[in-house]
């Protein structure tokens, strides 16, 4: 794994690493986070030949919105500041969530890039738990399985190379 994501910014290169984004996030939402630095991995490896993502050419398509991501999305692209970054209830082909669903469009200049969270990697009940303690009706047994489901998610997540972690689709 790469310690940091390099991305072109009108003022040239900017490294960012993983624990400044962690830092910016406050790991409430680990997983979130560590999934936009393995989608972004990703995007610049397959649309860039694994170059520096210029962040005015990245668009963002989502199937869900939940803090982490977005965080981590705006964090390493300024998607969600200069408005190309779409919640698209549309995406709903990928894992379920709290949040909608697992399934992402990355855009870069003219290429485009489908991705879906593999299945198996959440747990089965993962969407109606979170739903249930988002909605502040969890026991506090299941208060504490939630919140130790997302940041074990996220160590997941960084423990294994994006390739792993998504099937590339065909965007809708």
């Amino acid at each position: 794994m790469s310690d940091t994501i390099t991305v072109l910014h009108d003022s040239g290169e900017v490294a960012v690493s993983y624990d400044e984004l962690v830092k910016y996030h406050d790991k409430n939402h680990w997983g979130g986070v560590a999934l936009a630095w393995k989608i972004i991995q990703l995007a610049a490896e397959i649309l860039n030949e694994n170059k520096a993502l210029d962040r005015n050419l990245v668009r963002i398509r989502t199937g869900l919105n939940p803090p982490g991501l977005v965080d981590g999305f705006e964090y390493l692209t300024r998607a969600v500041t200069r408005q190309r970054l779409v919640v698209d209830p549309s995406l709903n082909q990928g894992p379920k969530s709290p949040f909608g669903s697992f399934s992402f469009v990355i855009g870069y200049g003219d290429k485009r890039l489908g991705l879906q969270l593999k299945e198996g990697l959440l747990p089965d009940d993962f969407a109606t738990l979170g739903k249930k303690c988002q909605a502040g009706m969890g026991s506090e047994e299941e208060k504490s399985r939630w919140v130790g489901i997302k940041h074990s998610l996220g160590d997941v997540i960084m423990d294994k190379a994006p390739r792993e972690l998504f099937d590339i689709v065909e965007q809708p």
